[in-house]
């Protein structure tokens, strides 16, 4: 099948093959899960995906199935703690929150004795509890997929990995020292060649964020680099509520 005249938002369990049921809303006919968007009219392409989809709308049904993309409200490139502290604010606050890690973090070489609340911690072991924590609260953390390409499109981001293509109305970036990705979006940067943010995280770039050892030069902390992706998870919350927005619970017996 393919959609011949505009874009149309999918629903689907993952994984994912391209689409085999479709429906017009409100009620959904097959899987649900994550949000998918069939992107384009041609000749059937293999999906790295293997379950059914729904789609929403009325589209024009043709032929053979097209490609599907994968969609979220955030994604975030690497899962250090800048990328797992941005995507666990997200998702606390229930922004659908893709997190693509290859587990190349240096906090595997650090033992942490300078990060406030922990005595002493191995950062390999640190990071196992990050990941489970913000697992725990809905992120889609997938595990050895690199980002390779991230593309503004006009209403959000087009991200390529390694096993497909993804779509995102809000990007962190979170790749330490590697300011590739930056660069090729075309995020400005200071004459000491870091990328260039506000307070808030937000590249030149709207809606595009860096965070961690990108933004600084060698003046790198993992407890700084955890604020920076809280500050660009803040700035995301407070656009999508539309006022300045914090994240801040109190014990169920607070009066």
């Amino acid at each position: 099948m393919t959609v011949t005249d505009e874009d149309r938002t999918v629903r689907a369990t993952s994984p994912i093959n391209p689409p085999t049921c479709w429906s017009t809303p409100p009620a959904p006919v097959c899987g649900v899960g994550r949000t998918w968007l069939a992107r384009s009219v041609g000749p059937p392409k293999t999906s790295t995906r293997t379950d059914e989809v729904v789609v929403t709308g009325e589209p024009t049904l043709i032929g053979a199935a097209t490609d599907v993309l994968n969609m979220a409200d955030v994604i975030v490139a690497g899962g250090g703690p800048a990328g797992l502290s941005a995507a666990l604010f997200t998702a606390k606050n229930d922004l659908e929150t893709l997190v693509f890690d290859t587990d190349e973090t240096w906090m595997h070489k650090a033992h942490l004795f300078n990060y406030l609340g922990i005595d002493s911690m191995d950062g390999s072991e640190f990071m196992d509890v990050s990941r489970e924590q913000v697992e725990a609260f809905g992120v889609d953390l997938s595990q050895g997929e690199e980002v390779t390409a991230v593309e503004e499109t006009g209403d959000g981001f087009t991200v390529e990995t390694d096993d497909g293509e993804y779509a995102a109305d809000y990007v962190v970036l979170a790749t330490g020292a590697d300011r590739s990705l930056a660069t090729e979006l075309g995020c400005a940067t200071t004459e000491e060649g870091i990328v260039d943010v506000g307070v808030d995280m937000e590249t030149s770039v709207e809606d595009a964020y860096a965070t961690g050892a990108m933004v600084r030069a060698e003046e790198w902390q993992a407890v700084i680099a955890a604020g920076d992706g809280a500050a660009a998870a803040l700035n995301i919350l407070s656009k999508e509520k539309g006022e300045h927005y914090h994240d801040f619970d109190v014990p169920a017996d607070a009066e």
